[in-house]
């Protein structure tokens, strides 16, 4: 098990809201609406639906009290924009592999590439207090250049031989791997002096401990100001597969 800490008497957040897609709506298309005119930075969660997608959502019911399986896959860095920007370390890479050490496997990519409903049918558009556009894009920049500081690419490397099963490899998330994607968007939050994963340590960040933290440490964001919405993440979600399995 990971250890983890929990948030004393805590009640889920409201503002964290489940919005479905319109009929005939794209992803692409659900996160323009639910974004709006906002300039906040957002953290992207996506959940797939192929086979290492559906590992690594397995993985991470270890962060989960109930041990079932995450309903995320990816997280990612959303900065508002005309149009928006995306930044993420992805497995499927967004560049030569060639290219990955030197930019420490971030890819600034199209919101396309999570568009395909069957193969990507959970989303989350998470705002977290005190982040803001140009901070962000500050940190993604250094983390770029941070490889010695912080590393992206060992992890990615664990990550790749743990969805392919190399070696019947364990969850690296146990063995305290985090997740790139989400130790990726830990990071450039933390620049920004905004924690995101305050229930557990970075060195098991995952999209699924982004989730906890927005749902239920409200208390630890709001401090003094519990009555103030604005003072603790918001954002929406839709879910079309709650439940992790494999779509052909």
């Amino acid at each position: 098990m990971i250890n983890a800490r929990i948030s004393i008497h805590a009640t889920r957040n409201p503002e964290i809201r489940e919005e479905p897609r319109r009929e005939g709506e794209s992803n692409a298309a659900w996160i323009a609406r639910v974004l709006g005119d906002s300039t906040a930075p957002r953290i992207l969660l996506v959940g797939g639906a192929a086979l290492t997608d559906f590992r690594v959502r397995v993985a991470q019911s270890h962060v989960r009290s109930d041990l079932k399986p995450s309903f995320w896959s990816h997280a990612a860095v959303l900065v508002p924009g005309a149009p928006p920007r995306l930044f993420h370390v992805d497995f499927e890479a967004a560049m030569p592999a060639s290219e990955v050490p030197g930019v420490n496997g971030i890819s600034e990519i199209d919101l396309d590439r999570f568009d395909d409903l069957g193969r990507f049918p959970n989303l989350a558009l998470l705002r977290f207090p005190g982040a803001d556009a140009a901070t962000v894009l500050e940190g993604i920049g250094v983390l770029r250049l941070s490889r010695l500081s912080e590393d992206l690419v060992s992890p990615l490397v664990r990550w790749l031989g743990y969805v392919w099963g190399v070696d019947a490899a364990a969850s690296p998330l146990v063995a305290g791997v985090p997740l790139p994607s989400a130790q990726f968007v830990d990071a450039a939050f933390a620049y920004a002096n905004v924690d995101i994963v305050p229930g557990l340590s970075s060195r098991a960040a995952c999209p699924e401990a982004i989730w906890q933290a927005s749902l239920w440490w409200t208390g630890y964001y709001a401090g003094d100001d519990a009555d103030d919405p604005r003072s603790v993440p918001c954002g929406s979600y839709v879910l079309g597969q709650r439940s992790a399995s494999v779509r052909e």
